[in-house]
Parts: C-alpha cells; sequence; structure tokens
C-alpha cells in the first residue's frame, strides 16, 4: 500500500504539523527513512524522510524538489525557507522529540500496511463481502459502508454500535434501499447517467438523497448494466482527505472482487432473480415494493405457493445449473419458476397441491430425483403449501428448517417436508426454556431396562402409538402374540405410571420420542407391515 500525502498529515496531526508542499507535486509513500547526519539521501520520491530543519539546509535543491521530508524545527524559519526554493517540508515544532515523531510515523504506517495485508489477504482467501466490508471499516469509526447489488439489497455492512440516522438504519434492519432512497438516487440524476455515474472513487457533500455527506464507487459489468455500489455515509463525523484516500484505496479492490466473483463463481443475477430475492428476504411491511418485484416476475398475487430449497454441501456453479435444468424436465407436477438465489437452487411450486401429491409424483421420478440430488451433493427442503407470495420468507424459513434437521437426522434421504421435521424445531426452540429431560424423557428411560434385555419395550410403546393404538398391528410389527402386546403394555403403564388412554399423555411420550431422536442424531424407522395383498403400508407421523 502506498500512503498519500493526506494521510501523513493525520498522523501527524497531534504534532501541529504544517505542510509546504509543491501544488505540482503528488507523493505515495511505502516506507519512512531518517536522514543521514553523515550523507546526503539518493532521493526516491516514495520514501517519507524524517530529519532537524537544520539537516534539511545541508541537501541539494535537487534533492529539495524529488522529495517530501518532515523536519523538526520553528515553522517560520521552515516557510520562509520552503518559500525560497522548491522543497516539500511538513514542519514540527521544535518541542517535539524527533524519536516521538518518528515512533508515530512508524506505528502509523504499520497499522495501515496491517490493514492492507489483512484486506489483500481476505482477497487471495476468497472470503465473503461482510469480511471484505468489516476491514475496511477499520478506519471510519462509527460512519457505516454499505455494499449492495443491482436490486439495491444489501451485500454486506459494517454496523454502528448505536442507531445514529434514521435512514442508514432502516436500510440496516431490513436488508436493501427502500422506494424512498432508490427516489433519491433518480433525483439526483442516477439513472440518467447510467454506466458512466460514480465509475471512479467519489466524494458527495450534503444535502443529498441521504442527508449526510458520502463516499461512493460503483460497479458495472462489461456491458454496462448496473451490478450494485459500495458507499460510505459520514453520519458520526464529518469527511476528511484521509478518509476519502483510503476509500480510493479499498473500494475499487472490493469492486474488482465483486466483479471476479460474479465472473468466476457466480452467474450475474439476472432481474428475476434480484427479484425473487427480495420477495424471499423481506416482509409484508414492504408490500407495494414487493408486488412490483411479484409483478415483474409474472408470478400471480392471487395463486398459493411452496418452496423448495435445494442446498449444496459445497456450492460449484455448474453443477447447481446443471441441477435446474434437470429439474425443470424431470419435475412431475406445476411449478412456477425454478432458479439460482445465492448458494442453492429455489423451486416455487403451486401451493394447491397436497403435500401427499408432491410426494407421490417425486416417488414417480424417485431414483431420477435422488440422482440429481447425489450428483450436485444436494439436499431439498419443502415447506408446507398454501403460502401467499408476500409470505414466502416464511416459506424460506420452513425450507431450510426441513433442510437443516432433515441432513442432521436423515442425510441419507435427501429430500426432506417441512411438515415431517417441523416438531425438532419446536423441541429445540424449547429446550432454550426448558430441560428437555422434563418431558417424559425421563420415565422413557425408565423402560430401557437391562434386566429385560429381550423385551424392546420403547419400540412396542412408540409403535403402539404410531399405529394408532393397534393392538394386532403392533404384534405384527414387533412379531409377537397380541396377548403378549397386550401384557406388555399393562407392564409399561405400571413403570410409567402414566395413563395412556389419557390422549395429553400420548402426545407428551410421542413428543419424548422425538426429543429422543433429535438427541441421537437420527430418526427411528417409520413402523411398516403388510397389508392383505401383500403390499407395505407406511404409518407417517
Amino acid at each position: 500500500m502506498q500512503i498519500v500525502q493526506s494521510i501523513i498529515l493525520d498522523l501527524l496531526k497531534r504534532f501541529d504539523a504544517k505542510a509546504f508542499l509543491s501544488e505540482e507535486k503528488t507523493f505515495h509513500f511505502q516506507k519512512i527513512q531518517l536522514l543521514d547526519p553523515g550523507s546526503p539521501p539518493a532521493p526516491q520520491e516514495n520514501i517519507l524522510y524524517l530529519g532537524s530543519f537544520a539537516q534539511v539546509l545541508h541537501l541539494s535543491q535537487a534533492i529539495l524538489h524529488k522529495v517530501c521530508i518532515v523536519c523538526i524545527g520553528e515553522e517560520e524559519e521552515i516557510r520562509a525557507f520552503a518559500a525560497g526554493r522548491p522543497a516539500n517540508l511538513i514542519a514540527i515544532p521544535p518541542q517535539y522529540a524527533l524519536a516521538t515523531v518518528a515512533n508515530e510515523l512508524y506505528a502509523g504506517f504499520e497499522r495501515l500496511q496491517s490493514w492492507s495485508r489483512d484486506l489483500e489477504t481476505a482477497i487471495l482467501t476468497r472470503q465473503d463481502y461482510q469480511v471484505l466490508v468489516s476491514i475496511c471499516a477499520r478506519f471510519f469509526g462509527e460512519n457505516p459502508i454499505i455494499m449492495i447489488n443491482s436490486s439495491y439489497t444489501v451485500l454486506a455492512a459494517s454496523m454502528p454500535s448505536v442507531p445514529s440516522h434514521k435512514g442508514i438504519d432502516e436500510i440496516l434492519r431490513c436488508g436493501y434501499y427502500p422506494k424512498d432512497v432508490t427516489d433519491g438516487f433518480a433525483r439526483m440524476g442516477y439513472q440518467a447517467k447510467g454506466p458512466h455515474a460514480f465509475v471512479t472513487p467519489t466524494f458527495k457533500h450534503s444535502p443529498s438523497y441521504m442527508e449526510c455527506p458520502y463516499m461512493v464507487l460503483a460497479s458495472h459489468a462489461d456491458n454496462g448494466i448496473f451490478l450494485g455500489l459500495i458507499t460510505v455515509y459520514f453520519t458520526a463525523d464529518d469527511p476528511t482527505d484521509t478518509h476519502f484516500a483510503l476509500f480510493s484505496y479499498f473500494a475499487p479492490k472490493l469492486r474488482q472482487y465483486y466483479l471476479d466473483r460474479n465472473h468466476e463463481n457466480t452467474l450475474s443475477p439476472t432481474p428475476l432473480e434480484e427479484f425473487i430475492a427480495d420477495l424471499v428476504n423481506h416482509t409484508r411491511k414492504d408490500e407495494t415494493f414487493l408486488m412490483d418485484r411479484a409483478r415483474s416476475l409474472r408470478l400471480p398475487l392471487s395463486a398459493t405457493y411452496r418452496l423448495c430449497v435445494i442446498y449444496f454441501e459445497e456450492f460449484i456453479l455448474p453443477q447447481a445449473v446443471y441441477m435446474m435444468n434437470r429439474l425443470k424436465g424431470c419435475l412431475r407436477f406445476p411449478f412456477f419458476r425454478v432458479l439460482l438465489y445465492h448458494n442453492s437452487v429455489l423451486m416455487l411450486l403451486h401451493g394447491d397441491i397436497s403435500s401427499l401429491r408432491v410426494i407421490d409424483e417425486i416417488h414417480e421420478s424417485l431414483e431420477e430425483f435422488r440422482e440429481i440430488l447425489r450428483i450436485s451433493k444436494g439436499y431439498a427442503g419443502f415447506s408446507t403449501a398454501s403460502f401467499p407470495l408476500l409470505k414466502l420468507d416464511i416459506a424460506y424459513k420452513q425450507a431450510l428448517a426441513a433442510v437443516h434437521y432433515g441432513m442432521l437426522l436423515s442425510p441419507e434421504k435427501g429430500f426432506y417436508f417441512y411438515s415431517h421435521y417441523y416438531i425438532y424445531e419446536m423441541i429445540d426452540d424449547y429446550k432454550n426454556r426448558y430441560e428437555l429431560e422434563d418431558m417424559y424423557v425421563k420415565k422413557l428411560r425408565q423402560l430401557e431396562n437391562p434386566s429385560e434385555k429381550c423385551y424392546d419395550n420403547l419400540a412396542l410403546l412408540r409403535n403402539y402409538l404410531l399405529t394408532e393404538r393397534s393392538i394386532s398391528v403392533t404384534a405384527k410389527i414387533m412379531h409377537m402374540h397380541r396377548n403378549s402386546v397386550i401384557y406388555r403394555l399393562n407392564k409399561i403403564q405400571d413403570i410409567l405410571g402414566l395413563d395412556l388412554d389419557n390422549p395429553d399423555v400420548r402426545l407428551r411420550l410421542l413428543i419424548s420420542f422425538k426429543i429422543l431422536e433429535l438427541q441421537a442424531g437420527h430418526t427411528l424407522p417409520v413402523p411398516v407391515t403388510a397389508t392383505q395383498d401383500g403390499g407395505p403400508v407406511s404409518f407417517f407421523e
């Protein structure tokens, strides 16, 4: 990193530094060097020299013209000296020791170089945008940095420790630029300028669309399509030349990283993908905003929807595109869209189709569907049905929860319905407030009697409850005589001290079995027996 003279003056602010620099020259420093009392330096413009004014007096005009020197001495003497010749001097009053000034400069250079190294390392190791923005924010205090994409959705932001600006706080809370902000862009003529707006780091004074000073840099694809903005809003203090120099250093790097990632690892988001992201991320509070995007997607507002999220162990773009194309060809049930969203694939399905029909349709193409998931190392989570379009954010959370608990409990299955896994999410929420053992888990553990190894009382009770207390079906599943099942059930009731005729007791026992599954990290098998014609019958919980 090369450090410009405005940053040097900022580092020396506490020493009452005064600059006497030629307007014709601009310096970018890479290191600091003390003047050698015995010999003049070989002049290098990227070195900041430091010495006494007495040493400066012995340097030739050729050296003084090429370099910049921080010198300790009387301001008036240095001013008069610099006025009579082409010298570039920064004066420090004589009450400050040379060693103190040098230490301050060395420490400042190291902080800046460390900042630069951290930023370069984050880029080389392909960290996410939030990591990069957090690094960039170190020298900007409580002034937020916000990075957005082409749909004005926030990709990353530095968060002030306390609310400070109504407009900025709303953006950070919602995760996107609301309509009044984008209207502000229009009023300041940004859309009219198109790809020519903010192509270099730009500083804007107040009044502005955000009613605060800001620095901004835009990102555009090679074809001129707008991809996003990187902006620093000065809501906490006034911007300085140092702020602008630092912004001018990191913003182009962040922009180039964003462009490279769009080019190498992801498709540039289409307007449809950006709009569906708005629907997924935001709520009915922004109904007008979301309805505009729904119309752009040509999605009927009167329809209901079910959402499927396909999550990947490792997102690789060609695999995701392959999956999208295959899904469009193999799905047997009606759907509105199959598209990319962040590092996943979304399927927007008709919500008026029951879960049983979806399951049946998947089973018709089960091997093909599983093969697609296996090749792409993907896991599919389905929300429940009948969501209005403007509540798609809830469907998205449900689908993600289905994937999360499905991968945890049944990783071999590959696709999961929230209706089968919601209970585990409820249990996880419950355990944040109460001990799970206080359900009936402790009582169930009483059935684990080492003296009765030949009897699986837990399995018998669970099968009995899941088969709607059918003695005959339970006997078939357990390969026991029905009289033996009745005997064991009576004994189980005596051990537990519970009345199995009570529906609330049965519900709590079933939830306790779910707790045991969650604690074990896998689901227990669903009871299966045979019908009279020999076909399998499954009892879905």
